[in-house]
């Protein structure tokens, strides 16, 4: 659907700008350059913003990144601010990375009671570190990523959280407790300075001890134990108190070292379940039953139905990817999105336009270059960590006459050329395959096919390809390529076989 916008270039005068076009074409065409003259200057009527709000949300591109990058002036700013009563604006126009940018922007949401609808809890959100020196900004940020525990998609918002000062801690602990307590913010505290804090959340005089315990004990389990439940990992100025909290929370479970243990604590939470709605009783029991995944297959359904609205699409991922070797978690039976799906679980185009935004395919500022040499050139491409997205070169051709042509449209000409003969025949195999496999990003991009078949041949399996073709080019190393590249995490071979191979001999 074509996108237009409507551009306003500020300069010392006001002039206005019909720009028509549509995201692929900006992608293709113009590039970067365009893109921040248009990200950074757009005009503010609500009309115009929600169609740059559409171009934010594009699924197959991160423009937000080069919008989110720019620190406005305060006049701009104001005029930004002045949308804050649409909410259907805030995700994209007022997202944290964004504020990080503009603190002014970012005082006027955390120092007040100014409505904020942003999920703060994603990978690109707060860190210990942001506005540390503002006390009631830093304050005010975490009060309301409390509030947002079960939208967690990453950890990450808590890493910094391992160099923070015991203050702050305390601070969080006590904003947290009872109930919103996350593995990830637990881990925080099994450390020397907070050994009183956790003992007395342990204490069994007090309230909900049997599960506390058992999720000091889980946790150290999971980060810090080998496979015979031993502690065995830590910093040595921490591993004497993981030690003393894993004896603790043993010694008031009464822990008796056998798998009846663990048995009877699943039944005993199962029986509490219709009671608690809270993050924490919820994360204990995710943990318990990713400890052994294989006995407790049984439970799966029973967890993922009564904590899908309580739990993040994190920790409800995590849950899954420990039970996707018993279940087909693709199948999803129990009808959520995506998001709470590991990757490999995700449908096929979602993992298409995420692997698009986050693969090699990326914007430049020079959209358009002389080739005089394309040997030299596809070399470059070719070991570089990104391929061009809006790359339009000047061809000299045989007659010596000058023609544009898109890198895509090049790339993908001869690997087709390569294709139709059985490339492991030719001479010089190194550069045919590298000609073909440089070709994949921009079929994946362009949703192209060529006939894979000399190539993949039967192959469906990611070890079946490597180990028919890597001994015949070792220098080429196409794993370390693919791997650079993103494709295996985000598809199996007989995935990316579908999306670009006209070939179904492996079916």
């Amino acid at each position: 659907m074509i996108l237009v916008i409507f551009l306003l270039l500020v300069r010392r005068l006001v002039t206005g700008v019909l720009v028509n076009f549509t995201p692929r074409k900006l992608l293709l065409q113009h590039g970067l350059s365009v893109s921040e003259a248009i990200l950074w200057n757009f005009s503010l009527e609500l009309e115009n913003v929600l169609k740059v709000v559409a171009l934010l949300d594009y699924s197959e591109f991160a423009f937000y990144g080069i919008y989110n990058t720019r620190a406005e002036s305060l006049s701009r700013i104001d005029g930004l601010l002045a949308l804050d009563t649409e909410e259907s604006v805030h995700s994209r126009l007022f997202s944290y990375p964004k504020l990080l940018q503009n603190p002014t922007m970012a005082a006027a949401f955390f120092t007040t009671q100014r409505l904020l609808n942003v999920n703060l809890m994603t990978r690109s959100g707060p860190l210990f570190t942001d506005y540390r020196d503002n006390q009631k900004m830093w304050e005010n940020i975490w009060k309301r990523a409390a509030g947002q525990l079960t939208r967690i998609t990453s950890p990450r918002p808590f890493e910094s959280w391992k160099r923070a000062d015991k203050v702050s801690l305390d601070w969080l602990f006590a904003l947290l407790l009872p109930n919103n307590l996350t593995p990830e913010l637990l881990e925080l505290y099994i450390r020397s300075d907070c050994y009183d804090l956790i003992a007395s959340y342990m204490d069994k005089d007090g309230q909900d001890w049997m599960v506390r315990n058992l999720y000091v004990l889980l946790t150290l389990e999971k980060s810090y134990s080998d496979a015979t439940g031993r502690l065995t990992k830590g910093h040595p100025k921490t591993f004497s108190i993981q030690c003393r909290l894993f004896r603790l929370a043993r010694k008031t479970l009464q822990y008796n070292n056998g798998e009846t243990f663990w048995e009877d604590k699943a039944a005993l939470l199962q029986d509490m379940a219709s009671e608690r709605t809270d993050v924490t009783f919820w994360s204990v029991f995710g943990l318990l039953l990713r400890r052994t995944p294989v006995k407790y297959v049984g439970k799966l359904d029973f967890f993922i139905t009564n904590t899908r609205n309580i739990q993040s699409p994190y920790a409800i991922k995590q849950t899954l990817e420990a039970f996707s070797e018993f279940v087909n978690v693709a199948q999803n039976p129990w009808g959520l999105d995506s998001i709470y799906l590991p990757l490999g679980a995700r449908p096929l185009e979602e993992r298409r336009s995420e692997w698009i935004k986050l693969g090699p395919l990326s914007m430049i500022r020079k959209s358009h270059c002389s080739w005089t040499d394309e040997a030299a050139e596809f070399s470059k491409a070719l070991s570089a960590k990104f391929f061009p997205l809006n790359l339009t070169l000047y061809v000299i051709d045989e007659k010596d006459e000058r023609s544009e042509r898109h890198i895509s449209e090049i790339l993908i000409g001869h690997a087709s050329l390569r294709l139709r003969a059985n490339p492991f025949t030719l001479p010089y195999l190194e550069q045919h395959v590298e000609l073909i496999v440089a070709a994949i990003p921009y079929l994946i991009l362009l949703r192209r096919k060529l006939d894979f078949e000399f190539f993949f041949e039967k192959d469906s399996e990611w070890v079946d390809f490597f180990e028919r073709v890597g001994p015949k080019i070792p220098e080429l190393d196409l794993l370390g390529k693919f791997l650079k590249w993103r494709l295996m995490p985000f598809f199996t071979l007989g995935e990316l076989r579908q999306l670009i191979d006209t070939n179904k001999s492996h079916l």
